[in-house]
């Protein structure tokens, strides 16, 4: 269980927002080879704590400039537990499994959760698409979000408005359950209207990489992008143009090597799916459209992942042995 010190420690970490994940994560690795816990770091005087930096610029940077006041601090810790928000660090042994799996040291350092982790312990498929769908569109990501849900599988989204949205519901409406992965901090989560009155405590995960005061910038989608492709055992795009968020969260998902799905529609194609087609050129396979297609291809999705072992991955050892690094995009 994390103490009130260990918290403490990893708060103020996460709130140094301008060092990347591989850099944090290969500085926590440094003090763990010479016996310190990051509590134990921070406690350190300030000329011992200056030489274990010596080689981390950026880090001590961050930490001189960036880091938080103490008033600042412990206003943050009261709110995570005013709002029952947990802090999850990478070497916790609650840490998705998926995520140190695929991303080793460019997983997310910490997350910041609502909800019960235990859920990404089940075969988890990732819906995406853009946040402008057709007719069509939204209701073929509730048709697949509910599908999936009734055959024992957790959907995983990116709470933005349109397809996002519309998987969510559609998972928690047939009683499944969900994970909503955020663009920002958890602090400026509000959950969507259209899912209110069907989420509870049980049924749904919120899940955010990114400081808990932390506002959309620029490079959060994408980050969060790589977050839902990395946290599910295959991907499923409903509707996407050639460029974007669900195209990038598409490569990604490829450069992990996860089962692929697009929806293809029947003409006239929705100039919002636009992208769908050149999906099965890069390795997708084609499913169908609307509540019928759904309920025709998840049993065979749900089977496939069912008999594959990678949501029984055993959890690697922290430091992960090998990094494969971002992908590039093609």
């Amino acid at each position: 269980m994390t103490t009130h010190r260990q918290l403490r420690a990893w708060v103020r970490l996460s709130l140094c927002r301008s060092v990347g994940p591989r850099t944090w994560n290969q500085w926590l690795v440094e003090l763990q080879q010479v016996g310190l816990t990051l509590e134990d770091f921070f406690d350190l005087p300030d000329y011992e704590a200056r030489r274990l930096l010596t080689n981390h610029p950026q880090i001590a940077h961050a930490l001189r400039h960036v880091a938080p006041s103490q008033y600042k601090l412990d206003e943050i810790m009261k709110r995570l537990a005013c709002d029952k928000i947990r802090l999850v660090p990478i070497t916790d042994l609650h840490y998705p499994v998926r995520l140190l799996h695929d991303l080793a040291f460019d997983a997310p350092p910490f997350l910041y959760v609502i909800g019960n982790l235990v859920h990404l312990r089940s075969p988890t498929i990732a819906l995406v698409g853009t946040r402008y769908p057709s007719p069509q569109g939204q209701e073929t990501a509730h048709a697949y979000g509910a599908a999936l849900a009734r055959r024992g599988i957790h959907v995983v989204s990116g709470h933005a408005r349109g397809i996002d949205t519309a998987a969510h519901q559609g998972a928690l409406v047939a009683g499944g359950s969900t994970t909503l992965v955020l663009p920002c901090g958890i602090f400026a989560f509000r959950l969507s209207p259209s899912l209110e009155r069907l989420a509870t405590t049980k049924n749904i995960l919120v899940l955010s990489q990114f400081s808990p005061d932390a506002t959309v910038g620029r490079e959060m989608p994408v980050l969060r992008n790589t977050t839902i492709a990395s946290l599910a055992d295959g991907l499923v795009v409903i509707e996407s143009r050639l460029r974007g968020g669900s195209a990038h969260a598409f490569r990604q998902a490829r450069h992990l090597r996860k089962p692929l799905w697009t929806v293809i529609y029947r003409d006239p194609i929705p100039l919002s799916a636009s992208g769908n087609h050149s999906l099965i050129a890069a390795g997708a396979q084609a499913i169908r459209s609307g509540e019928l297609g759904a309920e025709q291809c998840a049993g065979a999705m749900a089977d496939g992942l069912r008999h594959s072992r990678r949501h029984r991955l055993p959890r690697p050892a922290w430091p992960p042995p090998t990094s494969p690094g971002q992908c590039e995009l093609f």
